[in-house]
């Protein structure tokens, strides 16, 4: 097949089964035998699916990453983000904390910058802070006991300040229960449908799951705004005027009661619902017919959204109505690693630096944006503990120098409710360099304040989007 026309996706799963080593990848050629190298089992850090991979390493050095095969939400198939982005990382490491002297950041003793950051953070309610969710669920419970019970301050969140799961969280709690299905509803469908979701370039195993499944035959109906990358699969592609989205979802859902597939009862006119939807939306009756009937007329749908696009409460309940009505499954794509498990320690409200006297930012091996980096500009007093240099740390106050992901251990939490437990894969880059955990405790212990709390307990609190399995011990 000529190489234009490949459905290769760059997911480099054919280097880790090829029998005879011929396909390699670049970054880890010619570094080592599997044999010679250390191997450990961890989880994937790189979005909310919580894919297993194995890292082999030598002498702290990451050589190559596999999928494990052993592992229940991606049997081993990952995505070239998972298998080469670590691979990649060249950013410079943090190895000592720094404080700003004389306008320029200087390296200190742990005991002098905790010093300084615990003078910085009276009036405690004067504090705002910030977390990544690429840290572990103990870590995550660990920041909001610091921050939010202990420092008792007004605003602390995540990064992703509940884009991918706010909307989705005041849900459960309205119905007290979950509502979505799981990964494992995705690998069982017989039809698809795509709401405003880039399986291709975000979530890739998600879309791999799904697209294999696609070219088996799964009808795909893909909803959209904008340009989507499986358009090219799609029997049917509805593309609404911009912020008619509700509208095209009451029509669809008016369109499977007209054709008798709704497995739930229709309340109203479905042909004057449907006919008004397709005239608001731009998406004519025909259309929303042909896609009601590929999707709901099969065993096992299900819906695919990417909860980041979903802007209303209005447009979530239409989705849960449309997947009630053809007897779908309803399954989101989260933001990070551990994007549910902030939610479910409630760090997801919106940031806002409202008069604080000083931010704190537990930013660990995440990329700032250039969002991040201009809201905290105004910030008087900036604290961030991270692993690389960035935009971030050159402007801050004070840094505590932290460990990356496969540096340290702990507990994620899957978009589908999968808790499972990441384990250290590398040694600590520098002497002086703490876990994040370590960091906040050694500026609790600062500021003679407790850190008690169960964090598993606290994280099953909180009704759930999607139904929490606890794997672990």
């Amino acid at each position: 097949m000529p190489l234009g026309q490949s459905s290769c996706v760059s997911c480099g799963t054919c280097i880790q089964v090829c029998p005879t080593g011929a396909l390699i990848d670049r970054k880890s050629a010619y570094l080592g035998h599997k044999k010679n190298l250390d191997v450990q089992k961890t989880i994937c850090v790189g979005c909310s699916l919580g894919c297993g991979i194995q890292v082999f390493s030598r002498n702290g050095q990451v050589i190559r990453i596999e999928g494990d095969w052993d592992a229940p939400i991606n049997s081993g198939i990952l995505c070239k983000t998972g298998r080469f982005a670590p691979l990649a990382e060249d950013r410079q490491r943090l190895t000592t904390p720094l404080v700003r002297k004389d306008g320029a950041l200087q390296p200190v003793s742990w005991e002098e910058a905790l010093a300084a950051v615990s003078a910085k953070l009276q009036p405690a309610d004067q504090v705002a802070a910030l977390v990544s969710t690429r840290q572990s669920a103990e870590t995550l419970q660990l920041f909001k006991y610091l921050f939010a019970d202990g420092l008792k301050s007004s605003m602390v969140t995540s990064l992703e300040e509940g884009s991918a799961t706010s909307l989705l969280s005041q849900f459960a709690a309205s119905k007290g229960k979950a509502f979505e299905g799981t990964f494992k509803d995705v690998k069982q469908a017989d039809s698809f449908m795509i709401f405003e979701a880039d399986l291709v370039n975000e979530h890739e195993v998600a879309g791999f799951f799904a697209r294999r499944l696609m070219q088996n035959g799964a009808p795909l109906v893909v909803i959209d705004t904008g340009e989507n990358p499986l358009n090219n699969l799609a029997n049917c592609t509805l593309t609404p005027r911009t912020g008619k989205e509700l509208d095209l979802l009451t029509g669809l859902a008016a369109a499977i009661a007209r054709l008798g597939q709704n497995k739930v009862g229709f309340t109203g006119d479905a042909i004057a619902v449907m006919n008004a939807a397709a005239e608001i939306s731009g998406v004519s009756t025909d259309l929303l017919l042909e896609a009601g009937f590929k999707f709901a007329s099969t065993a096992r749908p299900v819906i695919i959204y990417d909860a980041a696009q979903v802007q209303t409460q209005d447009v979530l309940n239409a989705l849960v109505k449309l997947a009630e009505i053809s007897g779908a499954k309803l399954v989101s794509l989260k933001g990070g690693a551990n994007s549910l498990a902030a939610a479910q320690y409630e760090l997801d409200k919106p940031f806002r630096l409202n008069g604080h006297q000083a931010a704190y930012v537990v930013l660990g091996d995440e990329n700032p944006s250039e969002r991040l980096v201009k809201a905290l500009d105004e910030a008087p007093f900036l604290v961030v503990q991270a692993s690389h240099a960035s935009k971030l740390t050159a402007g801050a106050d004070v840094v505590l120098p932290v460990t990356s992901w496969l540096e340290q251990d702990g507990h994620y939490l899957s978009a589908d409710g999968q808790l499972q437990k990441a384990e250290r894969s590398l040694p600590t880059s520098g002497t002086v360099v703490r876990t994040n955990e370590e960091a906040l405790k050694s500026l609790a212990q600062q500021l003679n304040l407790a850190t008690a709390g169960d964090w598993k307990a606290e994280l099953l609190q909180r009704p759930s989007p999607v139904e929490i399995t606890v794997q672990v011990a």
